[in-house]
């Protein structure tokens, strides 16, 4: 039992980063497309904003995900789960549950399997700064892995809930 509560902390912490390194992101999207703005008027060269704009924020919304599911902040239609009783409630979460994990996991293993081939064909991007596409296909393996470690912190506080902290199922 205490193993399980040490991974719950470790897990915890992992996904709380997450969300702040997506934060972070974010704002360095915000401060980017502010100045991509502000060259425009004075003619100065921005080609590279929208590109690198545009693949952190696709990075930062993989990351985000993972601390989204941990403060539960996923859209959910818990019209019918409301009127089970706890029992088949916690039932039904842990199946959802499941089956999230099993799609996360297919695309875990179908990112990697792009990545590589995107690493060894050298494929770039469209754009003037030919960017390598495994760099920001990688925030898709590193989200799904992340969304995986939600999960399992999920069904721990199904399986464990600690005194002090609200169930997720609520």
């Amino acid at each position: 039992m205490k193993v399980l509560i040490v991974l719950k902390k470790f897990l915890s912490s992992l996904l709380d980063l997450s969300g702040i390194i997506a934060g972070f992101i974010i704002a360095i999207v915000g401060v980017m497309v502010s100045w991509g703005v502000i060259a425009r008027y004075f003619f100065i060269p921005s080609y590279w904003v929208e590109p690198y704009s545009i693949y952190l924020f696709i990075g930062a919304s993989f990351l985000g995900a993972a601390y989204a599911m941990k403060k539960g902040e996923h859209v959910k239609v818990d019209i019918l789960i409301r009127v089970l009783s706890p029992v088949v409630r916690k039932g039904v979460d842990l199946l959802t549950a499941s089956l999230a994990f099993v799609f996360f996991i297919y695309l875990t293993w179908r990112s990697t399997l792009m990545v590589k081939h995107s690493y060894q064909s050298k494929t770039t991007d469209l754009s003037l700064l030919e960017i390598y596409v495994w760099i920001p296909q990688s925030f898709v393996v590193l989200g799904s892995i992340l969304m995986c470690l939600s999960i399992i912190w999920y069904v721990l506080n199904i399986i464990t809930p600690d005194d002090k902290q609200q169930s997720p199922l609520v």
